[in-house]
C-alpha cells in the first residue's frame, strides 16, 4: 500500500474508534472537546477522500514525471560524453590547421 492508502485507512480507523467510544459511553456526546475532535476528524476524512479521488485520478501525471526525469538523465548522459563524430571532426580541424600553418611557414 502506498502512503495515501495508509493515511486513508488510518483516518477511517480513527473515526471508527471515536464513534465506537461514543457508542460504548454515550456520556461522551456531552463533552464538548470530544464532539469537536470527532467533527474535525470526520471533516478531515471527507476532505481526505476528495483529495484522494483527485490524486488517484491523476496517476498518469506521475508517470509523465517519471518519463521526464528519465529524459533529463538521458540528456545529461549524452552531454557528458561527446559523440564519436565530434571527436573526429575536431581532429580533422586540428590537422587542417596544422597543414595551413605549415603552408604559411613554407614547410610544405
Amino acid at each position: 500500500m502506498n502512503e495515501r492508502q495508509w493515511f486513508t485507512v488510518g483516518l477511517f480507523g480513527l473515526t471508527a474508534a471515536m464513534l465506537f467510544m461514543a457508542w460504548l459511553n454515550p456520556a461522551l456526546w456531552d463533552v464538548k472537546l470530544f464532539e469537536v475532535m470527532l467533527q474535525a476528524v470526520v471533516i478531515t476524512g471527507l476532505l481526505n477522500m476528495a483529495a484522494a479521488f483527485h490524486f488517484a485520478a491523476n496517476k498518469n501525471d506521475e508517470k509523465r514525471v517519471d518519463n521526464t526525469s528519465a529524459a533529463f538523465r538521458a540528456i545529461e548522459a549524452a552531454a557528458s560524453q561527446p559523440p564519436a563524430g565530434a571527436a573526429q571532426a575536431a581532429e580533422q580541424v586540428a590537422n587542417a590547421a596544422q597543414d595551413e600553418a605549415a603552408a604559411i611557414k613554407g614547410e610544405r
